[in-house]
């Protein structure tokens, strides 16, 4: 894994359901995702660690265990004033 790429793994056990999607601009603290059980009672909720982050790779709605990688993530830094605007 690259250092500007983190990921976010699975911290418990269950059904993960992702509530954004590929591409998607995130905020840090943002709700992206739950794990739930069998009946579809949430174990626990997947929040953003991260400010300005864009999903990157994610993991389709599927069974999850403890430590699984969910989601992939690339940091969005601050303009660098390189591109050319002519």
């Amino acid at each position: 894994m690259l250092p500007d790429r983190p990921a976010i793994f699975a911290p418990e056990s269950g059904i993960f359901k992702a509530y954004v999607d590929q591409g998607d601009l995130l905020k840090k603290d943002q709700l992206i995702g739950v794990i739930s059980d069998l009946d579809n009672e949430e174990i626990c909720s997947i929040k953003c660690p991260f400010q300005n982050a864009v999903v990157h790779e994610m993991m389709p709605r599927r069974v999850v265990y403890k430590g699984d990688r969910i989601f992939q993530l690339a940091i969005v830094g601050e303009p660098t004033g390189f591109a050319s605007t002519t």
